[in-house]
């Protein structure tokens, strides 16, 4: 069973922690005490009129965070992380806040243009600490006022201070999710119970995701300043920069995703990664294979999202890589097809094959009422199809929207597009269902690695298709082998980095429409 919780103020306050190193950089060590200045001079800077509104932090150094984060809920206010630093995310993220807190290096990468900095009420932190106003207070002071403050805050129930998300809007508008801190500790401690990532053994955070994503906020940041494991400060977005940590010679983890993974060369030289960490979607079991030659040690899978948090792992140093609840989770499906908000009681069962029900002793954003042997029961629907056997143990099946039927089987579009693992041309795939002249199947977008693009200079689309076909035939039925290929120089994504369906589902519609041939696109 999970842990009890901790004090995460309390943690950050303990003798002797606050001058230790916290977060690496390329050259520099930063302590929680450096963090506290940072965090003052954000504090002093929000403005006093709008003291307890919504504050949009979009910068992506956890150290950074970290200060924004303590100053907005020191200022009374809530913190909230957009989903990408873009200004597309960044006017949506608008509409939910009133002041963004970025740094102008920040707003140059991602391209903001200077109509909507000056429209928006930004602060920018990249030289708080120079403004004449505050300067002849000391670094000293600084310190000890933001300590004295940030102590009186620990005292208080951490149920009240609040942290709100973006979601990405994979599947539609983005959405605004809250959790507590006291919700977050409540995780971390479920997540420690599992005795995988161990402080004793692992003496760095490392990421290659960024801190606004679901697992990022929790694995990259929340997880290891609770349990006092030091931070890489920014995110790794290449192979070759695990040179960085690598360089320190100590014990560390990396926070990774599929994305990241498939991309990664055959073997990697890494002598001191433990553990990698793995979500925001399935591994293909190349992609696992591939992560741990790149990164040498176990694999960590994690099943979760914005709303509940983790929800289920899986882990290769189990005889059995099956997925599990995390400690203190229930898993249900329901007895009906399709619940929704609103509804007054779901049937459920704890096992069997339906829409997948969550019960956590972390799950903040409960949307259902489920009834399970007479007790009434918070759950939420995930939007996922599993199997849950008799020993609770989890099998996904696809998203909800994801399952499809063609000529009455009941095909998984994810299944499909791990089919497309065992084709070593493929850089990337996505799949969605099409429908032409009342013909149901499947059609894939795709990209080539520089083997398929070597491949393809050599013979025809068709050829290459064909090849492409008998390949996935000896991994799925043959009607679910799609029927027509797209090919991308590069798969659309969405402001989190997902891949944007909403798009390539306009695309298959059109399609639909056109009054070409019945035969295999290329594009």
């Amino acid at each position: 069973m999970p842990r009890e919780p901790l004090n995460f103020l309390a943690e950050l306050l303990k003798p002797g922690r606050s001058c230790r190193p916290a977060f690496f950089r390329n050259e520099a060590v930063l302590s929680l005490e450096q963090v506290f200045v940072m965090a003052w001079d954000i504090c002093v800077h929000l403005p006093k009129s709008a003291a307890g509104d919504t504050v949009i932090l979009a910068v992506d150094d956890s150290a950074e965070l970290l200060a924004g984060i303590l100053a907005v809920w020191i200022w009374d206010g809530v913190p909230m992380i957009p989903n990408g630093f873009r200004e597309e995310a960044l006017r949506k993220a608008a509409a939910f806040g009133s002041i963004i807190v970025s740094k102008s290096s920040i707003l140059r990468e991602n391209e903001v243009s200077p109509g909507f900095q000056d429209s928006a009420a930004i602060l920018d932190i990249t030289d708080l600490s120079r403004d004449p106003e505050f300067r002849e207070v000391s670094i000293a002071e600084r310190r000890r006022d933001f300590r004295m403050s940030l102590e009186d805050l620990s005292l208080e129930d951490p149920s009240l201070l609040e942290l709100r998300q973006l979601t990405s809007g994979s599947t539609g508008e983005p959405k605004v999710i809250g959790r507590t801190l006291a919700g977050l500790m409540k995780e971390v401690s479920a997540l420690d119970s599992l005795g995988i990532i161990r402080k004793d053994l692992l003496s760095l955070s490392v990421s290659t995701v960024p801190n606004y994503h679901a697992y990022g906020i929790m694995f990259r940041f929340f997880f290891p300043l609770a349990m006092d494991i030091p931070l890489y400060d920014a995110m790794l977005r290449y192979e070759e920069q695990f040179s960085l940590p690598e360089r320190l010679g100590i014990p560390y983890y990396t926070v990774s995703n599929p994305g990241f993974l498939k991309r990664l060369s055959a073997a990697g030289s890494l002598r001191n990664c433990r553990l990698l960490i793995s979500a925001g979607g399935r591994l293909t079991d190349k992609a696992r294979v591939r992560g741990q030659a790149f990164f040498g040690g176990e694999v960590m899978e994690i099943f979760g999202s914005t709303e509940t948090g983790a929800m289920a792992y899986r882990y290769t140093g189990n005889s059995v890589a099956l997925w599990r609840p995390v400690p203190g989770n229930r898993f249900y499906v329901a007895a009906r097809d399709t619940p929704e908000s609103g509804t007054e009681v779901i049937l459920m069962t704890a096992s069997g094959e339906g829409v997948f029900l969550l019960e956590s002793p972390y799950l903040e954003n409960a949307a259902l009422t489920g009834a399970f042997h007479g007790r009434k029961i918070p759950v939420f629907a995930s939007g996922d199809a599993v199997s849950i056997s008799g020993e609770g143990f989890l099998t996904l099946l696809g998203r909800q929207g994801r399952l499809i039927k063609i000529e009455d089987n009941r095909v998984s579009l994810d299944e499909v597009e791990a089919g497309f693992s065992f084709i070593p041309e493929i850089q990337d795939a996505a799949v969605v269902s099409y429908d032409k002249d009342g013909r149901e199947g499947t059609l894939a977008f795709v990209t080539l690695n520089d083997q398929g693009m070597r491949t393809l200079a050599a013979t025809s689309s068709g050829k290459m298709i064909i090849g492409f076909r008998n390949i996935l035939r000896n991994h799925m039925l043959p009607l679910a082998v799609p029927r027509k290929f797209i090919f991308l120089p590069a798969m659309p994504v969405n402001a989190n980095g997902k891949t944007d369906y909403v798009k390539l589902n306009a695309r298959a519609r059109e399609l639909e429409t056109d009054l070409s041939p019945d035969e295999l696109l290329d594009e």
